[in-house]
């Protein structure tokens, strides 16, 4: 059985007009303990993604309340117009939507 080769790209090339080509490294297998060390790896990406999205909705979140309680104060009269057009615009496509489906 062929062992197992694990591929990588070289960010630059060693010449200007040369192209990148894959570099190849043997993967060193030991069993159980580089199998549970994926897994922990992975489980940090994935810890460190969820992370930054949290972060990400936090602050667009924020921003939203921002905007929200600027137009509360200062034009309330556009938003109450805003809420009645979308509340308009949602009924009449559930309408739409309902009656296509009869």
């Amino acid at each position: 059985m062929a062992e197992p080769v694990r591929t990588e790209f070289s960010s630059l090339p060693e010449v200007a007009d040369a192209r990148v080509r894959p570099v190849e490294a043997p993967v060193k297998l030991t069993g159980k303990d580089t199998a549970e060390q994926e897994l922990e790896s992975a489980r940090a990406g994935l810890a460190r993604f969820a992370s930054r999205v949290e972060r990400s909705f936090s602050a667009a979140l924020v921003r939203a309340r921002s905007r929200l309680r600027y137009l509360k104060t200062e034009r309330p009269l556009e938003l109450v117009v805003a809420v009645t057009a979308a509340a308009f615009l949602a009924g009449a496509a559930l309408r739409i939507w309902r009656s296509s489906r009869e």
